[in-house]
């Protein structure tokens, strides 16, 4: 009778599973940092496309859409179904309609326009997933129609 089997102890079996279990962890922060750095560059894509919408808009109206901030603004669903409406032809390029509840931003960011010293700014802040409302804990961009962009300490 041979005591000794050929298998696996517990031993490395538990080893074999923590290791598993620390590189998913990696991999899993490391999934976050890329979604949220893709969601950022998508908000800055959108942003530069509204540049050229409002150029074009100021084409046919002979004034930049500004919306009806001033010269600040906070992004809200509201002001970027406005934004949509004025400058996108209706398409629903900043705002899903189809998700359930609230209206969810397609990039996680809702956008507003103000006036600036230059001639226009586009804010872009990111979006509670849980309420719809802006989480005022997030990242908050801002470009200008010269296309300077600025960051809170939150990016």
């Amino acid at each position: 009778m041979n005591p000794k089997s050929s298998g696996f102890t517990l031993i490395e079996l538990l080893v074999v599973v923590a290791v598993i279990g620390i590189l998913g962890a990696i991999g899993t922060f490391a999934y976050q940092g890329y979604i949220s750095s893709t969601k950022k560059k998508t908000t800055i894509n959108l942003m530069r496309q509204l540049i050229l919408a409002n150029t074009e808009y100021y084409s046919s109206n002979q004034f930049y859409y500004k919306g009806k901030g001033g010269t600040s603004c906070n992004p809200s669903i509201s002001s970027s179904e406005d934004i949509e409406k004025k400058l996108l032809d209706e398409q629903n390029l900043i705002l899903d309609p189809n998700h359930s509840g609230f209206k969810k931003a397609n990039t996680g960011y809702l956008l507003c326009i103000a006036d600036d010293s230059s001639n226009f700014k586009i804010v872009a802040q990111e979006q509670d997933n849980n309420t719809g409302n802006l989480d005022t804990n997030g990242c908050k961009i801002t470009l200008t129609a010269a296309n300077k962009r600025s960051y809170n300490n939150k990016c």
